[in-house]
C-alpha cells in the first residue's frame, strides 16, 4: 500500500510582524513630515521673495512716475515763479489766469479762484494730514489699517483738503497738487481777440493722452517772458482753431473763464508764442480696485466751454500704505539753496509755495499677498513719520526720494 505524506518547509510563507509594520509607519511618517516641512519652507521663502520683489518693483515704478511730474511742476515757458516773487510787483504782469475775475488778476490774488485744481500760480501745492506731523516737522506716528477707509473730513488735512479731492483720500496720507504746462507745445501761427490758430497737423502732439482737452496755456520768451492759462470755449482740431470767451475785457464770463485771456495781444506775437496743454495733477493714496490702499494720480481738465473741472483718475500702483511729502525752499526769495524742509501746513502758513524748489517724497509699500512674515520689532519710518502696520504677515518697505523742481529754482 502506497502512502502520501504532505511535507512543508517551515518559514517559507512568512509576513510582516506587527512590530515591523509599526516601525515602517513611523519611518514613513517621519519622512513625510520632513517633506512637508521642506515644501512649506520653500513656499514661505518663495512668498517672501515674491512679496519683496513686488514691493520693490512697485516702489521704483511709483517714485519714477511721480518724479516725472514733479520735475515738470512750474513749467510756464520763460516765466519763473521764484523770479516773480523776487521781482515783486512784476509778477502780475507776467503770469495771467482768466479763471480769476478782472479785479483779482494778479499773482498775489489767485488764491481766490474757487477750484484748487486751477491754482496754477502754485506749482506744487500740498496738504499735510494732521496726524502725521507736528507743526514743526515729522515726529508723530499713526496706525495703518489693513483695509483702509476714506476720510470725508476736509479738516483732517492742513490746509483743508479741497472739494476736488474730498472723499478720495485715506487717512494718514499727504496729498500734493502739481501745476505746469505740458512738455510738448506747438507754435501759434495767428492770434486775435478770442481766437488762437495753430498747425492742425500738430494736434496729436498738443492733445497728448486726452481726447479733447480744454485747459491750455500760451507762453512767449520775449521781453522777459509772459504766460497765460485759460479754458478753450471751442476747439476745432481739423482747422487748428481755438476760441476763447470772453474775447475782450469786460465781456461776460464763460465756462471757467471769469475774464478775457490777455490784456494786450502784442504780448503774444505769432511765431514767437507757443501753445501748451495746462496740466493740473494730484497724487494721493486712496482705496484701490482690490480694496487695499493704492497710489492714485488724478488729472483735471474740462470740456471746451464747460463750467466745471472734470477729473480723470488713474490707479498707479497698489499696496501703497502711505504717502509722505516734505518741501524744501530757500531762505530768501532769490536763493537757490534749498535749506528749509517743512511740511505742507508750515509752507502754507508762511505763504512760501512759490519758493519751493525741492520735494522729498516717501512711500510705504506692502506686498500684494501675505508672506507669513513676523511682525517687525521696530515700526518702519517714512520721512521721519513712524508707521505702525497691522500684524497681517505682509512684507513692507519704505522708499524715499529727493527731487529738484527745476522750474522753481531761482536763476534757471
Amino acid at each position: 500500500m502506497t502512502s502520501y505524506r504532505h511535507c512543508s518547509v517551515a518559514g517559507s510563507t512568512r509576513g510582516f510582524s506587527l512590530v515591523e509594520m509599526m516601525i515602517a509607519i513611523a519611518i514613513g511618517s517621519f519622512l513625510l513630515v520632513g517633506l512637508v516641512q521642506i515644501f512649506a519652507g520653500s513656499k514661505a521663502a518663495y512668498r517672501l521673495s515674491e512679496g519683496l520683489s513686488r514691493s520693490q518693483e512697485n516702489g521704483r515704478f511709483a517714485l519714477e512716475f511721480m518724479q516725472r511730474d514733479i520735475r515738470m511742476a512750474g513749467h510756464f515757458g520763460c516765466v519763473n515763479q521764484p523770479g516773480l516773487v523776487a521781482s515783486g510787483a512784476r509778477a502780475m504782469n507776467l503770469l495771467f489766469a482768466p479763471f480769476a475775475a478782472p479785479g483779482t488778476r494778479s499773482f498775489a490774488n489767485y488764491d481766490a479762484i474757487a477750484q484748487q485744481s486751477l491754482h496754477f500760480h502754485a506749482a506744487p501745492l500740498g496738504y499735510e494730514y494732521v496726524g502725521t506731523a507736528a507743526p514743526t516737522g515729522p515726529g508723530n506716528s499713526f496706525n495703518v489699517q489693513e483695509t483702509p477707509g476714506i476720510s470725508s473730513n476736509a479738516n483732517d488735512w492742513s490746509p483743508a483738503l479741497p472739494a476736488e479731492l474730498l472723499g478720495r483720500v485715506v487717512p494718514g496720507s499727504d496729498v500734493v497738487f502739481l501745476h505746469y504746462l505740458s512738455a510738448d507745445g506747438v507754435p501759434v501761427t495767428a492770434i486775435s481777440p478770442g481766437t488762437i490758430q495753430f498747425p492742425a497737423a500738430n494736434w496729436n502732439l498738443l492733445r497728448g493722452d486726452a481726447d479733447m482737452p480744454a485747459l491750455f496755456g500760451v507762453s512767449q520768451c520775449g521781453s522777459g517772458g509772459v504766460a497765460t492759462l485759460f479754458q478753450a470755449t471751442t476747439v476745432n482740431s481739423a482747422t487748428g482753431t481755438i476760441t476763447i470767451e470772453p474775447a475782450v475785457l469786460g465781456g461776460a464770463a464763460n465756462g471757467l473763464n471769469a475774464s478775457a485771456m490777455v490784456t494786450a495781444l502784442e504780448q503774444y506775437p505769432p511765431q514767437q508764442t507757443m501753445l501748451y496743454r495746462a496740466m493740473s495733477i494730484a497724487y494721493y493714496v486712496g482705496v484701490g480696485a482690490g480694496g487695499g490702499p493704492a497710489l492714485f494720480r488724478i488729472q483735471f481738465d474740462s470740456a471746451p466751454g464747460g463750467g466745471a473741472v472734470v477729473p480723470r483718475v488713474d490707479e498707479v500702483v497698489d499696496g501703497v500704505d502711505t504717502l509722505q511729502v516734505l518741501y524744501g525752499s530757500g531762505t530768501a526769495a532769490a536763493s537757490n539753496v534749498m535749506r528749509n524742509l517743512r511740511t505742507a501746513d508750515a509752507v502754507d502758513v508762511a505763504n512760501d509755495w512759490p519758493r519751493v524748489g525741492m520735494m522729498q517724497i516717501g512711500l510705504l509699500l506692502r506686498s500684494p499677498e501675505r508672506a507669513a512674515v513676523a511682525q517687525r520689532a521696530q515700526a518702519p519710518m517714512v520721512l521721519g513719520v513712524t508707521v505702525n502696520p497691522p500684524n497681517d504677515g505682509r512684507v513692507r518697505n519704505a522708499y524715499e526720494a529727493t527731487i529738484a523742481i527745476r522750474n522753481q529754482l531761482f536763476g534757471d
